[in-house]
Order: C-alpha cells, then structure tokens, then sequence
C-alpha cells in the first residue's frame, strides 16, 4: 500500500512517468464513492503505472491500493474541492496539475450518469496507457500531451473546467481563446 502524506511523497510520485490525478467529491453521495472504489481493482489492472489516481483518505492519498467507504477522507475531499475551487454541481471530479502552483483543470463527472463517469474514466485510463506504451519517455512531456489530450476529450464531453492564475497556457494548447466564458477561471 502506498499512501502520500506529504508535499515531498507528492513530487517524488510526480518523478515517475505516469499521470497524476487527485479524485475528489463532496462525499455526499457513497454511491459515487462506492462507484470509484468498485472500480479500483479493474482500473489497477488495466493502468498499471500509467495513471496514479490519488483517492483521499484518512491519513493521506491512497495510491494503487484497495480502500474501503470507511477509510474515504471526507474532511481531506472538503479542503481539496475548496483548495481546488471545484463547482459543488461538478463534484466528483478529477484534478489534473497542468502547471504546478498555478494552472489545473478538472474532468467535472457531477452531473453524469454513472455509466458515463465509468465510460470516461475508462477513456481517460486508456489514453493514458497508450500515451505510456508509444509516447515520449521524458515525464514532463509525457503528462503534458497527456494532459492536453485529456483536455480535448474533455471539453467534448462538456465537462471540462481550467482553473488559471495567469492566462490559460491550456487553453491556447488545446486551440480555445483565453478568455472563454465559463470554462476558465482566473485567478
């Protein structure tokens, strides 16, 4: 089992060519936190060490183990959906760090059914694992096709939310004006 408890344990998994997301939700509903947990081993499987999605807990983030409800780290989701400024109607939701301390974006899966937050987590895991066996071997370059492509898939799937300190870096990437209403808060 392996947990992340701090910023460092954070950046050293970052090292790994891999993507990184953080699962957050308002907890409110255990059948979306039920959904993730049942598709946990099945998504190990088939990413591997493609995609790390961090799940909250208790004493941290769980990375690439097995957690039950109980262990599920509301008070940690509740810091994270504000810190992040995920939309309340958007949670659960999957962060992705575009450019640390200062761009990220979500994957809102709130007002999606439960077969399509499965379909797109399914998308986004396979992505990652081509991305992973084809893409480029440098980390950094890794993550930010990755990043972009997820994006695109995203914006798509009309559930896509940059969130921005500066103009969208992003945005211009993946071909949207920098100030387009609704998708991109700056901050």
């Amino acid at each position: 089992m392996r947990v992340i408890r701090s910023k460092a344990d954070l950046e050293e998994l970052k090292e790994d060519r891999s993507l990184v997301s953080v699962y957050v939700d308002h907890g409110y509903s255990v059948e979306n936190i039920e959904l993730v947990l049942r598709m946990k081993r099945a998504f190990d499987a088939h990413v591997a060490d493609a995609w790390h999605m961090l799940i909250p807990c208790s004493e941290g983030y769980r990375v690439d183990s097995w957690i039950d409800a109980d262990a599920f780290g509301y008070q940690l989701n509740r810091q994270l959906a504000r810190e992040y400024q995920v939309r309340e109607n958007h949670l659960p939701a999957l962060v992705f760090e575009f450019d640390p301390d200062k761009e990220y974006f979500y994957v809102a899966l709130g007002q999606k059914t439960e077969d399509k937050r499965t379909e797109m987590i399914r998308h986004i895991a396979t992505m990652a694992v081509e991305e992973q066996e084809k893409g480029s071997k440098d980390a950094i370059e890794f993550r930010g096709r990755l990043h972009q492509n997820i994006a695109i898939y995203a914006r798509q799937q009309k559930a896509l939310t940059i969130i921005s300190k500066t103009s969208s870096r992003l945005a211009d990437l993946i071909g949207l004006g920098a100030n387009l209403k609704g998708l991109i808060d700056n901050h």
